[in-house]
């Protein structure tokens, strides 16, 4: 078992990358179930689990996360419902990324691609078509299938040091490692991280992308605060976390996915490869000025998420004395935060569209707002659409271009309505 669950259970709270004490949380969403935990009809009359959704930020290294009140295969389970492939934003932001990689780290039929938390294969498969060979690690077996269907070696388990020994005995060292939006999902950092160092040699590439702390601080991003996210990642965090696994960064790339991410290339320490210290220092001055390490800043934030909850219920209340209908639009982990935090059920929201099928015909978890297709609309016929996936806002845009009456909001960063394309 995790140390990190066997310390909330002593009730004793620590940081899981340096075990310093951690003391009173600095931000705090109540208690909600587990953002992707969707519910089936049946379980509809079953008992929910709700743990804390609170924030702690460590006084010693600065990592701001959530205690692991869970482990990774209670949270990430078998049919795990999040699929990547759904999203052609997401889908083809991938494709890019394939494409700038090959051709600056010069890949070809000869490397060696490994990507960690691979899902349904939706970035690898870029990989495959270059005819390049790859591996996939994928923990949730729903995911991993699929990606096997399509042909991608895939390897269903958490990554780990222990996994990582595996892969240089079975495979080889792979050229370039793709770790994209998992690290904050990781309970046990120390563990991942020596996994990463092992895998590359001297000259060997790794390439992460997370969402940036500075962002979600920035632009009042607190709804993607949930139990599976276990950590928030500053730069300068990951800059002490990696030097004691002998790796450094050599260059980044600030990207827009999931309202501000970062892309970072990482070394080993003895590798040549020229350091970007320019990019480096300008966010790290970024950083400092928004004041990521200070509790005052959470504390800003919490009004700011109590200001986007009121907004949205004083939305949702004068529809329904009107008798107007309003549906959401994105079954997505970070709406799940924002209508759990708001209190919000079926009697003010009537459905949300989602275009994953592996969540179509379940419930959403806390509030029981059943999930559909996008016939919904036709069906229920809404006066206002809240789209919750509001870093999908454009592909979303384009799918309800023939709904001319309906009104479309999204409630974070602020509740803003949209204007019709």
């Amino acid at each position: 078992m995790d140390k990190n669950i066997l310390n909330f259970r002593r009730k004793t709270i620590k940081c899981r990358y340096c075990n310093t004490n951690l003391g009173k949380s600095v931000f705090d969403l109540g208690h909600q179930p587990l953002s992707n935990d969707y519910l089936k009809k049946y379980e509809l009359e079953q008992n929910e689990t709700y743990l804390p959704l609170k924030l702690f930020l460590c006084s010693s290294c600065g990592l701001l996360q959530i205690p692991a009140y869970k482990s990774s295969m209670e949270v990430f389970k078998e049919d795990y419902a999040y699929l990547s492939s759904t999203s052609k934003t997401l889908c083809n932001h991938a494709k890019s990324f394939v494409d700038y990689a090959i051709k600056y780290f010069n890949l070809n039929t000869s490397s060696f691609v490994v990507e960690i938390a691979s899902n349904d294969g939706y970035l690898l498969e870029h990989v495959l078509k270059k005819k390049i060979p790859c591996l996939g690690v994928e923990p949730t077996k729903l995911a991993g299938s699929i990606s096997k269907k399509k042909k991608i070696d895939t390897l269903i388990n958490f990554f780990s040091y222990k996994i990582s020994q595996e892969i240089v005995k079975n495979y080889k060292r792979p050229d370039l490692v793709i770790a994209n939006n998992v690290l904050p999902h990781v309970p046990n950092i120390n563990d991942f991280l020596k996994g990463l160092s092992f895998l590359i040699d001297t000259e060997g590439v790794i390439s992460i992308e997370f969402q940036h702390l500075l962002s979600l601080i920035k632009n009042n991003l607190w709804d993607t605060i949930y139990h599976e996210h276990y950590s928030y990642l500053s730069l300068e965090f990951l800059i002490i976390a990696l030097k004691k696994f002998k790796l450094k960064i050599f260059d980044i790339q600030v990207i827009p996915t999931h309202g501000g991410s970062l892309r970072v290339f990482l070394k080993k320490e003895k590798s040549k490869r020229k350091v970007n210290e320019k990019i480096i220092n300008i966010l790290l001055k970024q950083e400092k000025k928004y004041l990521c390490k200070s509790p005052i800043t959470y504390l800003n934030l919490q009004k700011q998420a109590l200001r986007a909850k009121l907004d949205l219920l004083n939305l949702l209340i004068k529809s329904k004395l009107k008798n107007k209908k309003v549906i959401a639009y994105g079954a997505a982990a970070k709406g799940n935060t924002l209508l759990n935090y708001s209190g919000i059920k079926s009697d003010l929201l009537h459905g949300v569209i989602d275009k994953a099928k592996s969540k179509q015909g379940s419930y959403l978890p806390g509030s029981h707002i059943p999930i559909s297709d996008i016939s919904i609309i036709k069906k229920i016929k809404p006066d206002i659409i809240i789209i919750l996936a509001w870093n999908l806002v454009d592909e979303i845009m384009k799918e309800l271009i023939e709904y001319k009456d309906i009104e479309i909001y999204t409630a974070i960063p602020k509740l803003t309505k949209i204007k019709k394309i």
